[in-house]
């Protein structure tokens, strides 16, 4: 009597990351701006360009370019020519990350002598 053939065993895979992540930014009046699903491939330099054309008029502090717009997540500054997905955001799958979108004109940069630090580069 043939008994039946043992089923083999699937082939364990590991999950794959997400590829996209839903992304709100906060300006300082606590607006969110630019809600959207964004690929981790997506520069951080795109997403300064597309807060700058959809900044919300009529706000006390509005930027005049890119270099104005910081961005920080989790404590960090989002560096320029880096990916989302290099900027090791905390990814929460169906979950929004909020990041911060920070006017700082470059007057307030010469009076304070602030400069953004890139604390990826521990």
């Amino acid at each position: 009597m043939a008994g039946k053939p043992k089923p083999q065993p699937q082939p364990q895979t590991e999950p794959q990351p997400p590829q996209t992540q839903q992304i709100r930014f906060r300006i300082f009046d606590g607006t969110d701006i630019c809600h959207g699903v964004y690929p981790l491939s997506t520069t951080i330099d795109t997403i300064k360009e597309r807060l700058l054309a959809e900044w919300p008029q009529g706000k006390s502090s509005i930027p005049t370019s890119v270099d104005e717009i910081k961005l920080m997540h989790a404590g960090r500054y989002l560096v320029g020519g880096r990916t989302l997905g290099e900027s090791r955001l905390r990814i929460v799958p169906g979950q929004v990350v909020t990041i911060l979108a920070i006017v700082q004109p470059p007057e307030a940069r010469q009076r304070t002598g602030d400069s953004p630090v890139d604390v990826n580069q521990r």
